[in-house]
């Protein structure tokens, strides 16, 4: 009897030592990578924004407009930044605030033209635009309220109100240039206006090329330009 046990209890034991030596091959077959698997790149899941947040977002330049293109269309620029470039006429030095947050203790307000206004024409000198306000206290406004008459600027700014149908301008940076049109390139170029309307061309034509003697940006002294060879056609 008990050499039956001792029999029955081997062949178990004798079949599951055999188990291991046929089923390893099987299990490595299975479970290891083919070479093909190795050598396949492993596939990166997109970072989210949320695991990013440790990173500063990029700046983006704001697009350079118009200052009347802008006042033109100011409601679709509710909120949105913009760079133009202008020409100082004057600080403003008060101003009833109403229902904007521009108020006069905190802000500094400017009159500006656009830069794609030639002064020399009359009704252009007459059309300053005064919705320009920087932060009293930052260095935008101590640039802008040290600046003297057709400085020219470029300045980014962001379209914080629309008003009674007009863009109130935030003022975040203000960038002097080293070009502008001067007050003797605006005589010069209206006198020559004047001579032309009363017929004298040769004078006229002379006028403006003294007004295209200062340090002009490009824009105006192409059209200063395009003037005076008008005035050569007789």
């Amino acid at each position: 009897m008990v050499g039956v046990l001792v029999s029955l209890t081997w062949l178990p034991a004798a079949a599951l030592s055999l188990v291991p030596a046929q089923v390893a091959p099987i299990a490595q077959e299975q479970f290891a990578p083919t070479a093909q698997a190795q050598l396949a790149p492993t596939a990166q899941a997109p970072v989210s924004v949320r695991e990013r947040w440790w990173e500063a977002p990029q700046p983006q330049t704001p697009p350079l407009v118009e200052l009347t293109a802008l006042r033109a269309d100011g409601l679709r620029w509710l909120g949105r930044r913009a760079r133009v470039v202008v020409q100082i006429d004057a600080r403003v030095a008060t101003w009833d605030a109403w229902v904007s947050h521009f108020h006069p203790a905190a802000w500094t307000r400017v009159s500006a033209w656009g830069d794609e206004q030639f002064l020399w024409q009359r009704d252009e000198w007459d059309r300053p635009w005064s919705q320009l306000y920087a932060r009293s206290d930052g260095p935008a406004a101590a640039l802008l309220t040290n600046a003297a008459r057709f400085r020219r600027y470029e300045l980014e700014i962001e379209v914080r109100e629309h008003l009674l149908g007009e863009a109130r301008l935030e003022v975040l940076r203000a960038t002097p240039l080293s070009e502008s049109v001067g007050e003797g390139a605006i005589l010069h170029a209206s006198r020559a206006l004047d001579l032309l309307d009363r017929g004298a061309v040769h004078l006229a034509k002379a006028e403006f090329e003294r007004a295209q003697a200062g340090r002009l940006p490009e824009h105006a002294r192409a059209e200063l330009a395009r003037l005076q060879a008008f005035c050569s056609d007789d």
